[in-house]
């Protein structure tokens, strides 16, 4: 005769207590030292600055001049908080590079205070996606320090290897070096990770460009137009459409375009337009679409 039902659920359930006593036993250090490890890796003590910096964030993300003047005031009040806080450093080299491409701000002062704002963020070895991928976009479009941009985001990349906004600005950083074939693969990836990403406008605006420096020009069409529809207050996106259209002979169409992002821009003009391109020849092709288009000088 077997052993008594009650003497077997017992020995079930002491197995079941000492397999549970077994897993948190080993889980409890791992735990521990991950909460250790992301206590050191906390961009600021500063719970201030880190609000801040969020606050600062939201408003970068709308892409428009009253809340771009807010966000650069207030990443200026965290580094002042904390003046080693990197992300907040980069963050706003990132606005900067923003503002720049759209005409506003002052540019020059602006673009200095960026560089020297990436390279602090770059050289504070903080291992933080969002610092490197934010200071590496502001190294790359100021400086046109591409190689140094492009090996910060591959370590952004072995720490996150999903990080679609990572993937986005290595699209543009290939971009400004004018190699447009490593640019389609980080924006096709990103847009696999991240389909309903904020930056969306931002990822088909890429893929657009490279269509345009490969001379595909219907499907650089097809992407910026795209881009426009999902973000269609950007003014920058708009004078990409209409650099298409001039590239395709739609010059009546293009005019409208660059009146719409006359419209969102009123002070943009050729004197404020940014060249951050490798290739020469590409940012006079543009200049010369942009005055086409009629964008005022």
């Amino acid at each position: 005769m077997g052993r008594p039902l009650r003497s077997a659920l017992d020995d079930i359930f002491d197995l079941q207590d000492r397999i549970t006593e077994s897993v948190v036993g080993a889980i409890t250090p791992s735990l521990r030292r991950a909460e250790i490890s992301r206590a050191y890796a906390k961009p600021t003590e500063s719970l201030d600055a880190n609000d801040l910096y969020l606050r600062a964030l939201e408003r970068h993300y709308t892409r428009q001049l009253p809340a771009s003047n807010t966000a650069v005031a207030l990443l200026q009040r965290a580094i002042q908080i904390d003046s080693d806080y990197a992300l907040a450093k980069a963050l706003l080299g990132d606005v900067y590079a923003w503002r720049y491409a759209a005409g506003r701000g002052d540019q020059e002062v602006e673009r200095a205070n960026a560089i020297s704002l990436a390279r602090e963020a770059i050289a504070s070895n903080r291992d933080d996606p969002d610092t490197l991928r934010y200071a590496a976009h502001a190294i790359s479009y100021f400086a046109q320090e591409h190689e140094v941009a492009l090996s910060t985001l591959d370590r952004a990349l072995r720490l996150n290897p999903n990080a679609a906004q990572v993937f986005t600005i290595a699209g543009w950083v290939h971009l400004h070096a004018y190699d447009p074939e490593p640019a389609f693969d980080c924006f096709e990836r990103a847009i696999r990770l991240s389909p309903l990403d904020q930056e969306m406008g931002t990822m088909l605006w890429g893929v657009g460009f490279a269509h345009l420096m490969l001379g595909h020009n219907d499907q650089a069409l097809d992407s910026i137009r795209a881009a426009v529809r999902a973000m269609p207050n950007n003014s920058t996106i708009h004078r990409a459409l209409a650099f298409a259209l001039v590239r395709v002979g739609r010059i009546d169409e293009a005019r409208q375009v660059m009146s719409r992002a006359l419209q969102l821009e009123p002070d943009w003009s050729l004197a404020r337009m940014s060249d951050p391109w490798r290739d020469r020849a590409f940012g006079a092709e543009m200049r010369a679409a942009m005055f086409l288009a009629g964008a005022p000088e």
